[in-house]
């Protein structure tokens, strides 16, 4: 894949690491959650085969994104370790790029995370903490991988 310059892109391009993605048109996504306790009941997977039933109903429903999460942010949720959170999303996300022929984002802000998910397949960072997270904006200066800068009042 040739990199495409940053200030090349045109307002209704993204730069991805599968390339340049064409945004004229609004993008569906799907949300699948690897925790036990995140905000939405029926985005919740335990097992790999899960989260591919779950993929294939929301590509079925026409999601243009799956967007995989490790860690819940709800009030009062627990913060877990990278390591902890890697086990979690990695093997899902190897699973659906197999599979299922979508976009894909890793919702996390642990930079560690960012990189592994990024060896194995997502196409953009999806942080709730807008890169504050030490190492997290060097991290997308290095890969050059899209990203989507969330806002969170507080802390969970």
């Amino acid at each position: 894949m040739t990199a495409t310059p940053w200030h090349t892109l045109h307002a209704d391009q993204l730069k991805t690491t599968a390339g340049t993605l064409c945004i004229k048109q609004p993008q569906l996504m799907g949300v699948i959650n690897t925790t036990p306790d995140s905000f939405y009941e029926n985005s919740r997977v335990d097992t790999i085969q899960a989260a591919l039933a779950l993929a294939e109903k929301h590509c079925h429903a026409g999601a243009d994104w799956l967007d995989i999460g490790g860690e819940s942010s709800r009030p009062g949720s627990k913060r877990i370790s990278s390591a902890h959170t890697l086990e979690r999303v990695i093997p899902i996300i190897q699973a659906i790029r197999t599979h299922f022929n979508v976009h894909l984002s890793i919702d996390t802000y642990h930079p560690e995370v960012m990189q592994a998910a990024i060896d194995a397949g997502v196409d953009l960072i999806n942080d709730i903490t807008a890169l504050h997270t030490p190492q997290a904006l060097t991290q997308i200066e290095r890969t050059q991988t899209a990203v989507c800068l969330m806002h969170m009042n507080g802390t969970p």
